[in-house]
């Protein structure tokens, strides 16, 4: 779960929208400023709060309704709307800021953020604690690259993991470009495609599975790419 707020300064005037609930596992606030200089560029910031006693990790997709100009290193561009922020890093009860977010808007923009997916996968005995995040971004040609981390939570080694990817239906794989080698890659009766994986797993290891996309319809949609299918 995570509880997000909103506060913009016009020229230093604030209007906050809401505050966020404590009690969720991690909050942002979005802080949204005009710069005095230059009217219709906008400073955007990120309050990122640990709530938990564990460390976490944290990444999402952050939308405006207006042009991105400018992102911090490390930030990956997705489109002149949308960046995709990965791996920030929280330690128990730590805040962190994220600036150098710059974009263009006539009015006070709107600003969205969609947490990266991420699952936990866990046995039955409770041993055995699988971490799962994807993420999409541009690549050459028109494509879209996936790529998804899958880590082992634990200090024990995992072997023969198995692993499935779903591909919607509107969307093309680049079948050379699947890494590394999979098990199986299957058309199901809708027409989407299944890509298998066996991985092992050291402890705390973390692997990196990538394969590129094209886009077949008008109606096809990046978000469909996110959904991880666990097991």
């Amino acid at each position: 779960m995570i509880v997000m707020s909103m506060f913009f300064w016009r020229k230093k005037k604030a209007r906050p929208y809401g505050y966020p609930d404590e009690t969720a596992p991690i909050t942002v606030r979005i802080f949204v400023e005009e710069r005095e200089d230059k009217p219709a560029v906008w400073d955007i910031t990120l309050e990122i709060t640990n709530n938990t006693e564990q460390a976490r990790r944290w990444g999402c997709v952050l939308k405006v309704d207006g042009e991105i100009l400018e992102t911090p290193l490390g930030v990956r561009v997705i489109d002149k709307n949308r960046i995709a922020i990965s791996d920030i890093v929280l330690q128990p009860r730590q805040k962190v800021k994220l600036g150098g977010i710059v974009m263009m808007s006539p009015h006070a923009p709107r600003v969205s953020i969609e947490p990266t997916p991420q699952v936990m996968l866990a046995s039955e005995e409770g041993r055995l604690r699988i971490s799962v995040e994807k993420m999409v971004k541009p690549s050459e040609g028109g494509l879209l690259e996936v790529e998804i981390r899958i880590r082992n939570e634990t200090q024990t080694t995992v072997s023969h993991l198995p692993f499935r990817d779903r591909v919607p239906n509107t969307f093309e794989v680049d079948r050379t470009s699947i890494n590394p080698q999979p098990d199986s890659v299957d058309e199901l009766s809708d027409g989407s495609i299944l890509i298998a994986w066996t991985l092992d797993l050291g402890p705390n290891e973390e692997r990196t599975l990538t394969y590129r996309v094209r886009a077949k319809t008008r109606g096809a949609k990046i978000s469909e790419l996110y959904r991880i299918y666990p097991g």
